[in-house]
């Protein structure tokens, strides 16, 4: 790594993160449920609250119940949400 000796860690770092939100195909700063099939980032935002300063993960998303989960992804058909899921 030559950007060690250099101090040049910032460049770095910022590529790798390029590299990731390419990779996983979201934007960058995007949430990582925008990776769920029929998720936009407006039932993103829904479903993790307009006010949260923190991206909704998938393991928030599963790790609430399956009621409250079904209830903030209203805006998702039947089929669409139950592809989500799996």
């Amino acid at each position: 790594m030559i950007t060690l000796p250099f101090q040049l860690l910032n460049p770095l770092i910022a590529s790798y993160n390029t590299s990731q939100n390419l990779i996983q195909a979201i934007p960058p700063n995007g949430s990582p449920a925008l990776q769920l099939p029929h998720f936009t980032s407006e039932v993103v935002k829904k479903v993790s609250g307009q006010t949260s300063k923190s991206p909704l993960s998938i393991q928030k998303l599963m790790s609430l119940p399956p009621q409250i989960r079904r209830r903030l992804c209203a805006d998702l058909s039947d089929a669409h949400y139950d592809q989500a899921m799996k």
